[in-house]
């Protein structure tokens, strides 16, 4: 959950997939069928030989380059800086304040920091669960609470979720307001390696 677009990312996932494995393609079958690599290098000599004469024939005024090459050139640095634009917003979108309000008086804000040591130390002794992390994030203008926990094996998801949703509610009705809460359910490894827990406490 972050800034990034993510129908930008499945998009560029995508085409670069299709290149991929287009060219895997072709390599595979070159060095499979004799024709296909004999026909591969006839094409490339005949591309270089037709891109020699396409840069020689447009000259940039007096510089002696082709303009051809110097936006070959432009380009790449336009993609460059939007692939770091990209990568640095990866992961984005957490954010410190949960809530603000303003008034006559002035204003106060609520550190993120507060929720999440909060609902983490209320979950944290639960004996149906192995781990518990919680994050706030900025979707849209709005806090978003983000709660990812580990459960136990033979735990039922419908236990550990209503237990979250008691926690949550204990922390809307202190800060007066209902916040969205994302809640992520997790078996992995630290479930497998932790023991069975047949029967649970109710959690307070």
């Amino acid at each position: 959950m972050n800034n990034t677009n993510r129908v930008l990312n499945r998009t560029g996932i995508l085409l670069i997939g299709v290149v991929l494995t287009a060219v895997g393609g072709f390599v595979a079958g070159a060095s499979l069928v004799a024709d296909w690599l004999d026909a591969w290098k006839a094409w490339t000599k005949e591309f270089a030989a037709w891109s020699g004469r396409l840069i020689d024939s447009t000259p940039f005024a007096d510089t002696g380059h082709s303009w051809i090459l110097l936006a070959v050139v432009a380009l790449a640095i336009i993609a460059i800086v939007l692939l770091m634009v990209a990568v640095f917003r990866q992961g984005r979108g957490r954010t410190a304040i949960l809530v603000t309000e303003q008034n006559e008086a002035g204003g106060i804000a609520v550190d993120s920091s507060v929720a999440e040591e909060s609902i983490r130390e209320a979950l944290k002794g639960h004996p149906d669960l192995v781990s518990v992390r919680v994050t706030t994030y900025r979707v849209r203008d709005a806090s978003v609470i983000g709660i990812s926990v580990n459960t136990r094996r033979g735990i039922s998801p419908t236990e550990v979720r209503a237990a979250i949703d008691r926690v949550v509610d204990r922390w809307d009705a202190v800060l007066g307001r209902e916040l969205p809460v994302v809640i992520s359910l997790h078996g992995g490894i630290p479930s497998r390696l932790a023991k069975t827990t047949r029967l649970s406490e109710p959690m307070p």
